[in-house]
């Protein structure tokens, strides 16, 4: 979800193996640019 500045809204979850950020379209991995997972 694209904020009205242009920021991102993620959901993120403490998971037991790692911390676990969704993005509308799909998971976005460690270190992965947002704006370059939502293309996907």
């Amino acid at each position: 979800m694209l904020l009205h500045d242009g920021r991102l809204a993620l959901i993120r979850r403490d998971r037991p193996d790692g911390v676990q950020h969704s993005l509308p379209g799909g998971l976005a991995e460690e270190g992965e640019d947002p704006h370059a997972a939502l293309r996907r």
